[in-house]
Formats: structure tokens, C-alpha cells, sequence
């Protein structure tokens, strides 16, 4: 997967188990994906060294990064969304309100 198109990935992922896929929920919380021991699990790690990530790993540092919470607290609702950055003018909102206002 191109890097571009990986933390898009990664959301719909996470929404995916927000919203209920109980399996994948299994699998981003699972702790021997979270904390694998790269000499006795190194069938995790198939295609290089412990420097790459599971997907659970990779849910977590997400997480952590956009969230600012663990990625079993994400997947299983117990936080809030975290804001989008978006700012909307009160200005919009209130001339959507009352249309006879004047900009």
C-alpha cells in the first residue's frame, strides 16, 4: 500500500471497529500483537525484523498520535472523536439560522 494512502487506511479501520466489527476489534487490542517478543513470535515479523510493526502496533501508535488514547479505548468507544480541526464561522451558522441577516 503506497504510504500516501496508509493512514487513510488506518482510519477506516478504526472506524470499522468503533462501529461495531467485533473481530477486528480482536484483533487491533490483541496483546500478544501489541507487544509480540520478536525471538519467540517471529512468525509476526515474516518479512523483516521487529523494526516493522503489527497491525495492532500500528493501530496504537495511530491512535496515540490522533487520539491521544490507547487503541483498545478507541476501538471500544470509551473515548470522545477527537476534533477535525475544522473551524466553522459563527457568522455562517447564525446567517443558516435567521436568512433575513445581513452578512
Amino acid at each position: 500500500m503506497p504510504p500516501e494512502k496508509r493512514l487513510g487506511f488506518m482510519q477506516q479501520l478504526i472506524g470499522e471497529a468503533r462501529a461495531g466489527n467485533t473481530k477486528l476489534r480482536e484483533v487491533l487490542t490483541n496483546q500478544k500483537l501489541l507487544r509480540p517478543n520478536p525471538i519467540e513470535e517471529k512468525h509476526l515479523f515474516y518479512r523483516s525484523e521487529s523494526p516493522f510493526c503489527t497491525i495492532a502496533q500500528a493501530a496504537q501508535y495511530y491512535c496515540k498520535r490522533y487520539w491521544k488514547a490507547n487503541v483498545a479505548d478507541v476501538a471500544y468507544n470509551r473515548v470522545e472523536e477527537p476534533e477535525t480541526g475544522e473551524v466553522i464561522s459563527i457568522r455562517a451558522v447564525s446567517n443558516d439560522n435567521n436568512d433575513k441577516t445581513n452578512p
